[in-house]
């Protein structure tokens, strides 16, 4: 006896259709759960495929007799979308018509039982209609393993297997920035930061319309709030110029001054039944935890120190027994961790040695969703507890960040913005900028060729990072690393300019030389990496290194600063402790570099061993030229450029420069908008000032419905 389908199965990509016992699966097998209107959606497209479907027809196709708005279509077509990693702008599957509907666009097959069988169908080639007869007992045994597949894999909840938002909507449209949404127990409303009244403050705003209202006024950057599951406090952090960060709580409606609850304490996360908080330590020594009130305070054994405690980010799994945060590997870059919140041993949950950032909990604590450029740009993502592949939460040309899941799990808070990043080239005498290149990936770190005919920098890409040169007209642009998930930063140009010295991170953790027409690179120092052994500058006569000492490692603490002779291994420690950013000068005898605790600018003689001090350019922290750092030699080595940041704004950096003998020092031309990661620059040898200037669009909150 044999079973005849009437519909046939359909493959498209890596997916297959079947209309009949209305299931999605992948080629492999893999079940793929799709609710009904959005299954329904894809089943008449895909028997439609390569004609126009008017919006009126697919309404009455899938709601059949049912008056609906023309926003449950939209909120079909981009759950489907989602599903088959469709893009609107670019599509592979779903095209939309502007003003007629919408078109299945992609090659579609009908297979028979074995998938070598296919013919094309309409969409780019002819029909040609095959019918399917799978014997009785295959239609059984292949029910029975999906059955099996989809028990194992989703649960009893399949909607829950993967979360996945829809077209999100703008919650916060007035002027400024708002970041770190957070929601009310009944997600009725959204704390969040602004600082649409000049310094960060936290507001409140409800989800269903109305205006936003200001809770905090007191002086600092306020950030990250936390809604009790009372909804009666807020608890949130602050930071004021010049003063350690602390955590504090304050009333829904700012009715009362706001009370300090922990000192040193930063990026605070309120656990589900409001008992305790947990947090990172201000001055980076490991996550912490606290009783609501702020009381007893206790570290959490095995987690380690933080670079930037500010980005850590920890939550609170819904069960209060796991945290999940952020970790550095190099630089900025690294992965997510849980660890039991007892302490313990931490177990890796990401594995990007990226930016990633912002990790939260689903409410049924299978997923954290978190922050990757894994896709291009940032967006959202989800990643198992369990661990395994992540997959996206959201999609788009944006950059989504700072997600929030509402208690319930059916919606979705985040933070939406553009950015630009370009490779400018500065007069420091007219203060005239020009643009030698602009990219939306990053642009890091740009580094001047001794010809000055060459610049070099790296970016952060979705098939890992790699090394660049650029001519310095902007032309001429070159990748010189390409191997998939390599890591491969800061290069510094070889003193012949024939090769780059490059971080390597991935593979292996090296120092490394890359020859400027590419091919695989050669070894110069194993173990060399950028978070212990930090900002290396050849020698000109290309047979030593100078670099900064990190001690422990990734504390962002520089101890020493050394020589190492490239040939025999043997390191040399200059007697100032930690002259930051070295850099050598032409005749390499000497190293320049400023003392990050005072801002003094200093040249220390390698083979005397000894250090003179040229310029102060120290001042409190909180004044409003706070120390320089990160100084460079003019062409002539007569004058020194160094950098000041802004009184006002991190992401502003202030071009100075004084005389060698520690006259004339003056302020130049402001750097900005710039990256805090990376405020540095480099000096042609006209004396052009090169370094990277990045554009970002205000954060703005939208909100997004929940599969």
């Amino acid at each position: 006896m044999e079973i005849r389908s009437e519909r046939p199965i359909y493959q498209f990509g890596e997916f297959l259709l079947d209309p009949a016992h209305r299931s999605l699966s992948r080629r492999n097998g893999e079940p793929i759960p799709v609710r009904d209107k959005v299954l329904d959606t894809l089943i008449y497209l895909v028997e439609n495929a390569g004609r126009p479907v008017g919006k009126d027809e697919l309404l009455e196709a899938v709601w059949p007799g049912v008056i609906v708005d023309e926003n449950n279509l939209n909120q079909a077509i981009s759950n489907l979308r989602r599903i088959l990693k469709d893009e609107r702008h670019a599509p592979k599957f779903v095209a939309t018509l502007v003003g007629r509907g919408y078109q299945f666009v992609g090659d579609v097959a009908i297979v028979h039982t074995s998938p070598a069988a296919a013919a094309p169908m309409a969409g780019t080639g002819e029909q040609h209609p095959v019918s399917w007869r799978p014997s009785a007992l295959g239609v059984i045994a292949a029910a029975a393993v999906l059955a099996v597949a989809a028990a194992l894999l989703l649960g009893t909840d399949p909607a829950r297997y993967s979360p996945q938002a829809g077209e999100g909507r703008l919650v916060t449209d007035f002027p400024g920035n708002h970041r770190d949404p957070a929601f009310r127990a009944d997600g009725s409303m959204m704390a969040f930061a602004s600082d649409a009244s000049g310094d960060w403050q936290i507001w409140v705003q409800s989800l269903a319309g109305g205006a936003p209202v200001q809770i905090t006024r007191d002086a600092g950057s306020a950030h990250r709030p936390n809604w009790s599951p009372h909804s009666d406090v807020i608890v949130f952090g602050r930071a004021l110029r010049g003063e350690a960060p602390a955590i504090w709580s304050v009333d829904p409606l700012g009715t009362t001054a706001p009370r300090l609850l922990i000192e040193r304490g930063v990026s605070p996360g309120l656990s589900d039944d409001g008992a305790s908080i947990v947090y990172a330590d201000a001055g980076g020594d490991g996550i912490w935890r606290a009783r609501a009130d702020g009381t007893a305070p206790r570290r959490v054994p095995g987690t380690p120190r933080m670079e930037e405690p500010a980005i850590a980010a920890p939550a609170l799994s819904p069960d209060g027994r796991h945290i999940a945060y952020f970790a550095h590997s190099v630089g900025p870059l690294g992965d997510l961790w849980v660890i039991p919140t007892g302490g313990g041993e931490p177990r890796r949950l990401t594995l990007e040695d990226a930016r990633v950032r912002s990790p939260t909990w689903t409410p049924d604590g299978r997923f954290v969703i978190y922050v990757s450029a894994r896709g291009g740009t940032p967006n959202l993502w989800a990643v198992p507890f369990t661990g395994g592949e992540p997959r996206p939460v959201t999609i788009g040309a944006g950059e989504h960040g700072q997600p929030a899941v509402a208690p319930d799990g059916g919606r979705l808070l985040y933070t939406d913005r553009r950015t630009r990043w370009s490779l400018m080239r500065t007069d420091p005498d007219t203060g005239v900028h020009q643009a030698l290149l602009e990219r939306r990936y990053s642009l890091y770190i740009p580094q001047v060729s001794p010809d000055g005919r060459h610049i070099a920098y790296f970016s952060e890409l979705p098939s890992g990072n790699h090394v660049f040169t650029v001519a310095i007209d902007g032309t001429d642009v070159r990748q010189l690393t390409t191997g998939e998930g390599d890591l491969n930063i800061c290069p510094i140009w070889s003193a012949d300019g024939d090769s780059l010295l490059i971080y390597q991170e991935k593979p292996s953790a090296s120092l490394r030389r890359q020859p400027l027409g590419g091919g695989p690179s050669v070894e110069v120092l194993a173990g060399f990496r950028y978070a212990t052994h930090h900002s290396a500058r050849e020698r000109p006569q290309g047979d030593a290194v100078v670099y900064v000492r990190m001690e422990p490692p990734g504390s962002g603490r520089p101890t020493r600063t050394i020589v190492r002779d490239l040939k025999s291994g043997a390191e040399t420690v200059l007697p100032l402790p930690a002259v930051g950013w070295p850099t050598w000068t032409r005749d390499g005898e000497q190293v320049l570099g400023a003392r990050r605790d005072s801002g003094e600018i200093v040249l220390c003689a390698v083979a005397e061993g000894t250090c003179e001090v040229l310029a102060q350019t120290g001042a409190p922290v909180e004044a409003e030229h706070p120390r320089g750092f990160h100084p460079r030699w003019s062409a002539d080595e007569t004058r020194i450029f160094y950098l000041r940041f802004s009184g006002t704004a991190a992401a502003t950096t202030e071009l100075w420069v004084v005389d060698r003998d520690g006259g004339h020092q003056r302020k130049l031309v402001d750097l900005a908008p710039r990256d805090v990661v990376d405020p540095r620059f480099e000096v042609t040898p006209d004396d052009q000032i090169v370094w990277s200037r990045v554009e970002r669009s205000s954060y703005a909150i939208w909100v997004a419905e929940l599969e």
